[in-house]
């Protein structure tokens, strides 16, 4: 059993190039059969949850979803990337990814360096541009929220000047500042090709898919079916949402210090060891 493993670990050694370029592909193939399994369920759930709704909402679940079928990359991952904006797509930008990591890998192989480093270099690259999308949508969104006060300000500012809500939308389009302007810009592209207002407020939710965001679009369709004052609305819920952000900064400047002294007491232990035996 040994020289089996042997004659192995010396065959993987004298040819790492090729072990390399298999190590990698056997990695890629795992991945994308773990993305369409994911997908496979994920699309599956969404059906089921499609049949309790009305006719017109089947017919329109059942074509994002196709739409989703068809997409190879995670549901959770194109979600977040869409946030960010970017030019390319987002499985254009895996592709890239993936083609960086091969092009390290056969750098680190060409100059001779430790196999299981040759052969970890390229998948640690990959998560590590993977981590950072979910990262960057993570900013992004947490400052969207932020945004959102002193957009429903300004919304209700505008009523009250006497425009109507899908010309305050447009003029805020051009005043507000991203990463809001441009979800901004997508709800009133929306209006501009005749979709119904709360139609449009739903996708707008559903995209961003935040509570505040939800609390805000529900409300607004309520008011317009119901015929409520929009510029109150806007107004209280401003208050609201900003309480609620300042309360999360107290929060967190208050919990700072004691995340603080746990980090540093959990990494005295193994420091003073070291000083230890180094003495």
């Amino acid at each position: 059993m040994s020289e089996v493993v042997y004659q192995s670990f010396k065959i993987i050694t004298e040819e790492k190039f090729y072990a390399l370029v298999f190590c990698t592909l056997f990695l890629f193939i795992i991945y994308i059969s773990l993305t369409r399994i994911y997908s496979f369920f994920h699309w599956k759930s969404k059906l089921k949850e499609s049949h309790k709704s009305s006719h017109s909402s089947k017919e329109k679940t059942s074509n994002q979803l196709g739409e989703n079928k068809k997409n190879w990359v995670p549901s959770p991952f194109h979600e977040a990337y869409k946030i960010l904006h970017w030019p390319m797509s987002s499985d254009q930008y895996l592709v890239l990814l993936g083609l960086m990591s091969l092009l390290v890998s056969f750098i680190s192989f060409r100059f001779n360096f430790l196999l299981f480093i040759t052969l970890l270099i390229g998948p640690i690259i990959f998560m590590t541009g993977y981590a950072f999308i979910k990262l960057k949508a993570q900013e992004q969104r947490k400052k969207l929220i932020e945004q959102i006060p002193l957009f429903m300000q300004s919304l209700s500012n505008a009523l009250q000047a006497g425009f109507a809500l899908p010309q305050a939308l447009k003029f805020i389009a051009q005043e507000i500042t991203p990463p809001l302007k441009p979800e901004i810009q997508a709800l009133n592209a929306q209006l501009d090709l005749q979709i119904p207002l709360p139609k449009a407020l739903q996708d707008f939710s559903q995209k961003l898919k935040h509570p505040d965001i939800t609390f805000v679009c529900e409300s607004t369709i309520i008011q317009l079916k119901t015929g409520g004052n929009l510029i109150q609305l806007f107004q209280k819920t401003a208050q609201i949402i900003e309480e609620k952000l300042k309360l999360e900064r107290d929060i967190k400047s208050f919990t700072s210090q004691g995340k603080m002294s746990g980090i540093l007491m959990a990494g005295l232990w193994p420091l003073s060891l070291l000083v230890f035996n180094w003495m």
